[in-house]
């Protein structure tokens, strides 16, 4: 009986939905399933009753899930206090992040750190989309840095915002826009806009912290240019350097982008500014951990 299984058998008595819990677990359907089935055949009885209403615990299953439940609550309260001891001891601090934005913050973030805990030791581990919360539920990060479109309700997290982070255009100090101090949307009408990531524009699979951007692009490309040509971001860098079009990026990412690249950023001052969150799990942080999510200051 290993831990995925007892999971995401708790997962689905406690959804009643082999669905559901997927979605909770950000694992699939059909792994789901086999972890649960994989349990039955260990255990030896059938634990949930299949229709088409759904599914229920048995009898058997009812009985198991309560045994079950309260173990797990222990074993879990016992590892956490564990960790917080050893956390303590080493003053350790594990920040996971996911997205370009937050990685251009990984350093005034470690700076602030440092000036508050000169001692505190820091281990960074990077995840995508779609694995960003596993280390925060399975107790391997202490700290998530994100977007509100990342973080979702109901998991036991909490959240604080640390800073706001502007979208900006890229262009290069040629470009007509370039000698403009700031822009609104409609300021872009008539010019070639550079984005890279193509899924981004055709929905299936929108840039949350840049969706009031690519909405207005949808609704006047008849009037803009658009180039999809760049299949990297560096590419994309390249063709706003060489003046083919303005790029779009979060003012914390220009910062390093413009040096590299010799590109201008320029605020679009009517999209509200988008804020980057730390998000933990209370019951799991040690108090240096708390201590650091107190000091960082909101923007």
């Amino acid at each position: 009986m290993t831990s995925q299984q007892v999971n995401c058998f708790l997962t689905v008595a406690a959804c009643r939905s082999f669905t559901a819990a997927a979605e909770r677990l950000f694992l699939s359907q059909s792994v789901v399933s086999y972890h649960v089935r994989a349990l039955e055949k260990d255990v030896g009885v059938s634990l949930f009753e299949r229709d088409t209403h759904g599914v229920r615990l048995t009898p058997s299953g009812e009985a198991f899930y309560r045994s079950l439940r309260t173990l797990t609550e222990e074993y879990i309260a016992a590892v956490e206090r564990a960790r917080q001891l050893a956390h303590q001891d080493e003053g350790h601090i594990r920040i996971c992040f996911g997205s370009p934005t937050s990685s251009a913050m990984m350093g005034r973030i470690i700076q602030d750190i440092y000036s508050k805990s000169e001692n505190a030791a820091i281990t960074l581990s990077n995840r995508n989309q779609y694995e960003i919360l596993q280390p925060l539920l399975t107790g391997d990060a202490d700290i998530l840095l994100t977007y509100p479109g990342f973080f979702q309700e109901g998991l036991g997290l909490k959240q604080k915002q640390i800073a706001t982070v502007w979208t900006v255009c890229l262009a290069s100090p040629k470009h007509p826009l370039a000698s403009r101090r700031s822009l609104e949307l409609k300021d872009l009408l008539g010019q070639s806009l550079i984005l890279p990531d193509i899924h981004s524009i055709n929905g299936e699979n929108p840039r949350i912290e840049f969706k009031e951007l690519y909405r207005w692009v949808q609704h006047n490309q008849n009037a803009v240019t658009i180039d999809f040509s760049a299949r990297t971001l560096d590419q994309a860098q390249g063709m706003a350097a060489s003046g083919r079009g303005v790029m779009f990026v979060h003012s914390l990412e220009s910062e390093y982008q413009r040096n590299d690249a010799g590109l201008v950023s320029i605020p679009i001052m009517d999209i509200e500014p988008v804020p980057l969150l730390a998000v933990w799990q209370e019951s799991a942080i040690t108090q240096s951990c708390r201590e650091l999510i107190r000091r960082l200051n909101p923007a």
